[in-house]
């Protein structure tokens, strides 16, 4: 009897949590509906009672984090988070709620008037791969800020979402700035959207384009289509348009095609300056041996074109005809009062060949011009047995020369060339010839540690030293694109630097790698003693680092007084989930 008692009363306790489990499950069903309908009064006001009706429920306080969160009220879902955090373990390891609570914060964010607010907000969004980055990368991709536009096309790509692809397509024939066109055509090949072949032809023959724009269509033309039948390269040929023209000439180098020798021959006699310079840069890239007999007077007569660049590009081509002639012109750009000229005349001579190699070396030694120097020492740098010579003239070069520099890809895209830079400011980017010249001297760093000069570790140190705090990192993507085992190497090892500014760009560097932990400990340690510009960079390179142990610090900064901070942890915090 005893016994039967006491089974009675366990099963009338479990009936009872039975039915308060139900009872809880009903009320967080009727929550998530009123969040369905966006409701956020009804669930908030649903979700308050539920919990002083069951105030020991795990999951109802959860679920009051993602309606304050889904409501806006992002602080306010942060502050319960933390109380609840402080009484339970687990919400601390609760990733799914920290990364509600962290969208909250950017979707608050996409409405800032801060460029670099919204594009962090921009860069979590689209690394979460969720349907409401969406939404935010429509809204920047209508933004008045071009940069902004352009970061939206980039980030753009990573979806496949029709109404994302149909707003680039517009941006195509309405965008006016031309770095944006440049990505908007970028990701239009890459989205594979055959149908806009006819604009990317009229941009190709516009005279409006830059050389720059045509190159870029053209090239997204043959993503496009991969060839061109015979007759469409004749029509090309023979187009009365000079961008059609220039395109045949693209499409034979892109394809690397034989049998076009007697087309691009009658092209050097083309009235379009442009047109003439690529018909020489596709002799280049095809071979020039069985076109010989074809094209040798001809470049005889360009080797006094009117237009400096396509006599210095035929001096290039001549080179492996009649060397004695070519480098006899080539030397005397080489020494011409205008420095514009000196500097490609050393460019076209570092990629002649091996006459171009001999001639390079030469001139090293003969000329005064640190331009000309550089321009031929980085040019040889891959192709002369004397590398570690090369690579003291580029050392040199980034010892002594200060003012800012960039490759200037405008009278040739065959021939880059090192130049003074002539970037201005825009405003839709910080800093920007800073962060120009850094690029290239970082570039330059890099190919340095390519050939392990070995000065180079003292080199990349007093550039750390001497550049300012997060220039370095906003310019450091060269790296990243193109960073060696030996450059990374170099930077890591700075990290036990005695001079913390050092130690804290080298950490910023290789946070773009997130390979090393140290950088983590480096960033964080530094954080409170930094201004608050530079503490912006922190986060975001702890962001690209994408270390999960790295949230604990960055959960703290979630109601950070200062919104920025709170915006850009945010991001970081989502990048760090998603790594």
């Amino acid at each position: 009897m005893y016994i039967s008692l006491i089974a009675v009363f366990l099963f009338a306790g479990s009936l009872l949590v039975s039915s308060e489990q139900s009872t809880a499950a009903n009320k967080q069903k009727r929550v998530k509906d009123h969040l369905l309908l966006k409701d956020y009064n009804s669930a908030l006001d649903e979700i308050s009672t539920s919990i002083v009706e069951f105030p020991d429920s795990a999951d109802l306080k959860a679920l009051k984090v993602r309606v304050l969160s889904e409501s806006g009220r992002d602080l306010d879902a942060f502050r319960d988070w933390k109380k609840i955090a402080k009484d339970d373990e687990k919400f601390k390891e609760d990733l799914a709620l920290l990364e509600i609570i962290s969208w909250s914060v950017l979707e608050k964010a996409e409405h800032s008037n801060q460029q670099v607010v919204n594009i962090s907000s921009m860069i979590g969004a689209s690394l979460t791969q969720d349907a409401r980055a969406v939404s935010i990368l429509m809204n920047n991709l209508n933004s008045t800020n071009a940069y902004l536009r352009m970061i939206a096309v980039r980030l753009s790509t990573q979806f496949g979402d029709k109404i994302l692809i149909d707003t680039i397509k517009s941006m195509l024939k309405k965008e006016n700035v031309w770095y944006v066109r440049l990505e908007v055509i970028k990701a239009l090949s890459r989205f594979q959207i055959k149908e806009i072949g006819p604009l990317l032809k009229d941009i190709v023959s516009s005279d409006r384009s830059t050389i720059e724009e045509r190159y870029i269509a053209a090239e997204a033309l043959l993503n496009l289509h991969e060839t061109l039948d015979e007759n469409e390269l004749v029509h090309l040929y023979e187009s009365k348009r000079a961008g059609l023209r220039y395109l045949a000439c693209e499409v034979v180098s892109f394809l690397n095609l034989n049998g076009h020798n007697e087309h691009i021959a009658k092209l050097l006699d083309d009235p379009n300056a442009d047109v003439r310079i690529v018909a020489l840069n596709t002799l280049i890239v095809t071979g020039i041996k069985d076109a010989k007999e074809l094209t040798q007077e001809k470049l005889l007569h360009l080797l006094e074109d009117p237009n400096p660049y396509v006599a210095m590009t035929a001096c290039g081509v001549l080179m492996y005809y009649d060397p004695s002639r070519a480098k006899s012109e080539l030397t005397d750009w080489v020494f011409h009062k205008n420095p514009d000229y000196r500097r490609f005349a050393a460019s076209v001579i570092s990629q002649s060949g091996e006459e171009g190699i001999v001639l390079g070396n030469v001139l090293l030694k003969s000329t005064s011009d640190p331009f000309v120097k550089v321009n031929l020492a980085y040019g040889l740098l891959g192709h002369t047995q004397d590398k570690m010579e090369c690579c003291k003239y580029i050392a040199e070069f980034l010892h002594t020369h200060k003012q800012k520099i960039m490759m200037d890809p405008s009278n040739n895209p065959y021939y880059k060339v090192i130049s003074p830079s002539f970037v201005r400011h825009t405003p839709e980017v910080i800093q920007y010839p800073v962060m120009v010249d850094q690029q290239m001297r970082l570039h330059l760093l890099n190919k340095l540690a390519m050939f392990r000069f070995p000065e180079v570790s003292s080199l990349v140190k007093a550039y750390l030293k001497s550049e300012s705090f997060g220039m370095t990192f906003a310019a450091s993507t060269v790296l990243l694109e193109e960073g060696t085992d030996e450059s990374i190497e170099i930077i890591r090892e700075l990290l036990d630097d005695k001079d913390e500014k050092t130690r804290v760009q080298a950490a910023l560097v290789l946070a773009l790698f997130g390979t090393d932990k140290r950088a983590l400990a480096t960033l964080q340690n530094a954080y409170p003693k930094m201004d608050r510009d530079f503490k912006m960079h922190i986060l975001d390179a702890l962001g690209h680092l994408g270390s999960k142990e790295a949230i604990p610090f960055l959960v703290e900064l979630l109601d950070d007084p200062f919104n920025m901070m709170r915006i850009i942890a945010a991001s970081a915090i989502i990048r760090c989930i998603y790594h």
